[in-house]
């Protein structure tokens, strides 16, 4: 029975980003012309991830479909479009000749601040459309629960995108190391009609009124470095190997928030490609720390029935290896919960060896002491000095055993009546045993 160990890795990956966009308006409630403007915006290719380091993002994480435009007064309610039922603009990047740089929309002469979401999902859109007067930031932005991860990443849509938030002026001294909201400012940049509209929207689609908009992935991506070779490996204790055989995901979050609130750190953001200046932190503002249905976090259960040993989520994700990208929702919370059960979690799975132990063969570890052979350790087991904890673990061991026979009656019985008369043959029917029998602290024994 070979021991395979799972071993479980925190991760805090995070994103990356964007492109292009078009026009058509949606949504709903009159609101009372304020003076017909019109606006135009030019999608910046930044590559903007929260993650300290990050790889470039790939064409199809850049694609753009689609391009929500909402705007807000300056006292932050939404705004309607003037003479419209509609509290939002659709731009259609598909149908743009340059999607970077789209047709202006029109937009009310009161709008102080813009928002801009790209691709988003059902979820979103038909928060979009319970936009109304009175609505606020805060209306737009509470939890959207009970999500999956179409909700983020649709190879027909593309990733879902929004605008992070202006860094300018921040540092990592309070009060100046918060961004609270995700507006683009666009004072100065809305072009008022006062004589045709055409010519406003020629004026508004000017290089030098476009208003430049920066977009950041909803989607954290998550991926695992294998060193090369696997003799630069360092595994401890020293001699022992470990054989890399892929990786999952353990935990997602199926609760999210359009906009999360950033915390500005002192440490330079390292990348190369154009995106944020310092790291941070995310929360959201409205996160509740003692719902469960708010919380949304969802960790991975094995199931061991099926032999693969791999965490099942509400999200279907395999076993990868090491080339791959997974996407899982960024995991963003109150400062209370920022702790270490509620990060965005993976798993490696591989076969580890000890020191002087042969690479493939079974071995046994049980009470801090490696065996190498199962008849070795069952002589420690019935020596007259046996330690009581060594007992309880092979005692452990056995039940474990048990529990795995009765949910495979197709092995047949087990003969065993207790640790000491299990057989070598009785534990080659046991696929993964190192995963059946590691105790509730994921140490196998």
């Amino acid at each position: 029975m070979k021991e395979l160990k799972i071993i479980g890795i925190t991760v805090v990956f995070l994103l990356s980003t964007l492109t292009s966009c078009n026009k058509d308006v949606g949504g709903r409630v009159d609101n009372p012309d304020s003076g017909v403007a019109y606006l135009s915006i030019e999608v910046v290719m930044a590559g903007q991830t929260r993650a300290s380091s990050e790889d470039s993002s790939t064409p199809e994480e850049n694609l753009l479909h689609s391009l929500y435009l909402v705007t807000f007064d300056e006292i932050g309610d939404v705004l309607s479009i003037p003479g419209s039922h509609a509290y939002y603009s659709m731009i259609n990047a598909d149908a743009e000749a340059d999607p970077a740089n789209p047709q202006a929309v029109k937009v009310s002469g009161a709008a102080k601040n813009l928002v801009v979401i790209a691709n988003p999902g059902p979820a979103l859109i038909q928060r979009l459309n319970t936009l109304s007067d009175g609505s606020t930031l805060a209306t737009f932005n509470a939890a959207i629960g009970e999500i999956g991860l179409e909700e983020i990443t649709s190879d027909a849509r593309g990733f879902a995108m929004i605008t992070g938030g202006d860094e300018t002026g921040k540092t990592a001294t309070p009060p100046d190391n918060k961004i609270i909201d995700p507006y683009v400012d666009i004072s100065g940049k809305v072009v008022t009609v006062t004589g045709t509209d055409a010519e406003a929207r020629t004026e508004a689609e000017k290089s030098a009124n476009r208003v430049p908009v920066r977009l950041e992935r909803l989607a954290a991506k998550l991926s695992v470095g294998v060193i090369e070779p696997v003799a630069d490996l360092a595994v401890q204790p020293f001699g022992a190997t470990f054989i890399f055989e892929g990786w999952t995901v353990d935990g997602v979050n199926t609760t999210y928030f359009p906009f999360a609130e950033k915390t500005i750190l002192s440490t330079a953001h390292t990348s190369n490609l154009g995106s944020y200046v310092n790291n941070f932190y995310t929360i959201d503002p409205n996160y509740n720390d003692q719902s469960e249905a708010h919380s949304g976090l969802l960790y991975g259960i094995v199931d061991g029935s099926s032999g693969s040993y791999a965490p099942v989520l509400p999200w279907n994700y395999e076993w990868e290896d090491a080339s791959a990208r997974i996407y899982v929702t960024e995991n963003t919370m109150s400062a209370n919960a920022q702790k270490y059960g509620n990060v965005t979690r993976l798993v490696i799975k591989g076969t580890y060896t000890p020191s002087g132990f042969s690479e493939g063969a079974d071995w046994f570890r049980c009470a801090g002491v490696n065996y190498s052979s199962f008849a070795a350790l069952q002589t420690a087991y019935g020596a007259s000095n046996a330690s009581q904890r060594l007992r309880n673990a092979c005692e452990d061991f056995y039940d474990k055993i048990v529990v795995y026979y009765i949910n495979h009656s197709d092995l047949g019985p087990l003969s065993a009546t207790n640790f000491a008369t299990l057989t070598q043959e009785e534990l080659d029917r046991v696929d993964n045993g190192g995963q059946v029998v590691k105790n509730r602290a994921g140490i196998a024994y």
